[in-house]
Formats: C-alpha cells, structure tokens, sequence
C-alpha cells in the first residue's frame, strides 16, 4: 500500500545575490526558486503542489520599510502570474533591526510544467512601501 498522509517539502534557498527592492516592481529583479525538491525526475512535470509559504529573508532595513508585497511567477518577466500579489509585514531581527523576515501562507495550488513545460522554476518578484530592503534569500515550501 503506497504512502497516505500530507508532505511539506522546501525549496533551497535562492542565495545567489541580494536584490535590491524599491516602490514598484522590477521585471529584472527576481529570486529565482527551483520547486522540484523530493521530487522523482521522471514524475517532475506533472507532479501537482500546494505552494503553502513563502519566506523573504531582507537585509539593509531601513527608511520606513515595512511592508513586502510579492508575487509568484512562471516566467522571469512576471507576466505568467502564479500567486497574484501578496503583502505580508516584515518583522526585524530583535538585536539587529536591519535584518529581517516577511513571510506569508499562499495556499495555492500549481501543476509543474504547467506554464513552464521546461522546468520546475518559479520566480519571485517583490517591493516594498518605501524606505530600504535588500532581498537576500528566499524560500518557498509546498504540500503534495
């Protein structure tokens, strides 16, 4: 009898460079985030997720930043739209407020391949309110 239950699974982190947010998005500013962790080769294309969280690692908080608004796409341009905007409160490290975390629960369901027959790369674009972020990591974690 095959496995029943939920599993989470979890991106690696995009490491690769910080980006650099500011007031509106930038079509060449994006994390890129390969969803086929735990994954068999083989099954990659079709295999059918629930994006569950994002998490946006900031570094260089400050003049106001508050707010990250982000969006999931399947394309680098951000025009095959995933996960349509969402805005989450950043929370800054306790001894550190320069640094700091924006996370949010998506819940939203994807096919792989889909829309990137290619791959199972999705991107994310983001911004914030004002003031000064750099996007350093982030990560996303799906069930199946």
């Amino acid at each position: 009898m095959g496995a029943t239950g939920k599993y989470i699974h979890c991106s690696g982190d995009y490491t690769t460079g910080a980006v650099a947010l500011a007031a509106a998005y930038n079509a060449a500013l994006f994390h890129t985030i390969a969803c086929n962790s735990g994954v068999v080769a083989d099954t990659q294309k079709n295999q059918r997720l629930r994006m569950s969280g994002v998490h946006i690692y900031l570094t260089g908080l400050g003049g106001g930043a508050v707010t990250v608004t982000f969006n999931i796409s399947a394309d680098e341009a951000g025009d095959s739209i995933i996960v349509p905007d969402t805005a989450c409160t950043i929370t800054p490290g306790i001894t550190t407020a320069t640094v700091g975390l924006a996370a949010a629960k998506v819940g939203v369901d994807y096919v792989l391949g889909e829309m990137n027959v290619t791959d199972n790369t999705v991107y994310i674009h983001a911004k914030i309110n004002g003031g000064t972020a750099n996007m350093s990591r982030s990560r996303i974690t799906w069930e199946e």
